[in-house]
Parts: C-alpha cells; sequence; structure tokens
C-alpha cells in the first residue's frame, strides 16, 4: 500500500508505504488512519499521521473482507463470510460484530452508493480544479 500527496493531482508525490505481506482488497480513512482490507488477515489499522512512516495500530484477524469503510473509529465491512461486520477498532479491548443482515443486498446498495457518490464529488473537484 502506497500513500501520495495528491494535492496537486498532475504531480502526485509519493509520501510512504506499508508492506503487510498480504493482498489488501480496499482501503479507506480519514487524515490520521488508514483502514485496509485484507481477505487472508482481516481489517489492519495504520496510523498514517506521519505518512512517512505508517505504524500499525490494530489488527481484527476474525474476518475476511473484501471492502471496507473506516469512519471516526469504526470498520463497517463487506465480510466474505458473515456478509456485513462493524468492529470497533479504537477499543483495543472490546469490538463489536453483528451478523449476517437481513438484507445483504440493501448493504451492497448502500455500499455503491457510497462509492458512486465519491467517484461523483473527485470527478467534480478534478474539473473546478482545471478551471
Amino acid at each position: 500500500m502506497s500513500i501520495f500527496d495528491i494535492s496537486d493531482s498532475p504531480n502526485p508525490v509519493f509520501l510512504g508505504a506499508y508492506n503487510d505481506g498480504g493482498n489488501s482488497y480496499g482501503v479507506h480513512g480519514d487524515d490520521n488512519y488508514l483502514c485496509i482490507a485484507d481477505l487472508v488477515q482481516g481489517v489492519e489499522l495504520l496510523d498514517i499521521s506521519n505518512p512517512q512512516n505508517p505504524v500499525e495500530i490494530d489488527q481484527y484477524s476474525n474476518s475476511a473482507p473484501h471492502d471496507l469503510i473506516y469512519e471516526q473509529g469504526y470498520a463497517y465491512l463487506a465480510d466474505q463470510d458473515d456478509e456485513f461486520l462493524l468492529i470497533d477498532l479504537e477499543s483495543s479491548t472490546t469490538r463489536t460484530t453483528t451478523g449476517t443482515t437481513d438484507n445483504p443486498l440493501q448493504f451492497i446498495s448502500t455500499i455503491l452508493l457510497v462509492s458512486g457518490v465519491c467517484a461523483i464529488v473527485i470527478a467534480i473537484l478534478v474539473i473546478l480544479k482545471k478551471r
């Protein structure tokens, strides 16, 4: 996994990298934290406040996520075994999981909607930046 500064999108600047030896299927984060969905190793939470030196600060290995969304200390993941999990990553002693959803298609629809909105926002920002 590589970290780039894309504030000048035509000229991305490499900042740092993290290699857990696994396979990243999805990543999501904010300014300080990045979650990695690894089908084999589970969910990894990295502290990226110093992007030149990302550090793993937590891991939840009891899952097989294909993708995830990270929001304020929680990882919402599409898991191949349990369909949907909510994991509290801020507490190193307590992790909460919810079992399967009543309607997994609703969860998938939500993920696709969020992904689509993100793509639209990025496209708008690129267009505005070019003006």
